[in-house]
């Protein structure tokens, strides 16, 4: 797998893909600048963003998506891979605590399987410490 940093001409298959998931997309006006896609044999399979703030050491990863074209074990790992890249740039960054924010089920599992720890319900809220 490959991964590579997301860029604004992305946006156009990645708010199909949102909206495949949940109906909507976000604003491309919302997504932070540290964003990560991850390919697979030159396919686009998983995309996620990092928050990052220059008064805080805490990140934030939202807006985890996956190709809905996928097979649950290609977005698992996509998401995998895509974790392990923000939570890597946040530590370079500093950041001693790492928010992340994942819809209930599998994707959230992702998350806890990278070693977040879930804080809520419904829209999963969870930490890692670097």
């Amino acid at each position: 797998m490959e991964t590579r940093d997301y860029t604004p001409s992305d946006f156009e298959k990645l708010r199909l893909w949102w909206e495949n998931h949940w109906g909507a997309e976000p604003s491309i006006h919302v997504l932070p600048r540290t964003g990560v896609v991850v390919s697979l044999d030159g396919r686009d399979i998983a995309a996620a963003w990092m928050y990052l703030d220059d008064s805080t050491p805490v990140a934030f990863i939202s807006w985890v998506v996956t190709n809905p074209g996928n097979s649950p074990l290609e977005s698992k790992r996509g998401l995998e891979i895509a974790l392990k890249y923000l939570v890597k740039a946040g530590t370079v960054t500093s950041r001693q605590l790492i928010i992340g924010a994942a819809p209930s089920g599998s994707c959230s599992r992702v998350f806890e399987s990278a070693g977040f720890t879930p804080q809520d319900s419904n829209i999963e809220h969870l930490t890692i410490i670097t």
